[in-house]
């Protein structure tokens, strides 16, 4: 947060680690249908609708929380040249966190089962995996040899593990002088929605989302 804000702001009050490393979730409560989740976080849409007592699809109806898009730009739109949202891409987000580019590094970053994903990689690319033994795809070569840089966010692929240091991670390849960033994906329930959201949007900014 600090480098972000940068001298935008005297100081910063430290909190001291997060269990999650996610920012909270953010729930809309004036929709006349029921509660209407805006930001997937901390507190899964699972733990919710089950206090609410209420359906999950109906806190998750269809569209909700989808990445926005100005009215007058278009999803293929490619993103600003540093990486980072622009303002007019916040047009029309009813919470923080629902643009189409969004926690994004500056790096271009891959799902690791994006379709689009170079098969030839050139240069020094990244690579972040979940779990010891990475079943999520990454290119035609995973050994550990043809990456310049790798993490590993959890043995087993705990979700709660891997959302507690996706984003130090990404920032600390981020400065690494990378090509790419790749990244496995996960199950999206419980917490692992927060941690999908977030690599979608981080995404967008290779062009191909």
């Amino acid at each position: 947060m600090r480098e972000e804000l940068g001298d935008r702001v005297a100081e910063v009050l430290d909190g001291g680690p997060c269990r999650y490393g996610l920012e909270s979730t953010i729930v809309s409560l004036v929709d006349p249908d029921g509660p209407l989740l805006l930001r997937h976080g901390a507190l899964s849409a699972e733990f919710l609708a089950n206090r609410w007592r209420m359906p999950l699809s109906l806190l998750l109806r269809a569209g909700a929380i989808r990445p926005s898009v100005a009215a007058h730009e278009s999803p293929s739109d490619g993103p600003p040249s540093d990486g980072r949202a622009s303002e007019t891409e916040s047009v029309g987000a009813a919470a923080p966190g629902q643009m189409r580019l969004h926690y994004a590094p500056r790096t271009p970053v891959w799902l690791a089962d994006d379709p689009q994903l170079p098969s030839q990689r050139r240069g020094r690319w990244g690579r972040i995996r979940f779990r010891e033994t990475s079943t999520s795809g990454g290119g035609p070569s995973e050994s550990e040899a043809s990456w310049a840089e790798t993490r590993l966010l959890s043995r087993d692929g705990d979700p709660v593990e891997i959302a507690a240091s996706l984003y130090a991670t990404l920032r600390d390849l981020d400065h690494r002088m990378l090509e790419g960033i790749v990244v496995d994906v996960c199950a999206e329930a419980g917490i692992g929605r927060a941690v999908m959201d977030r690599l979608r949007r981080a995404s967008a900014n290779h062009g191909g989302a």
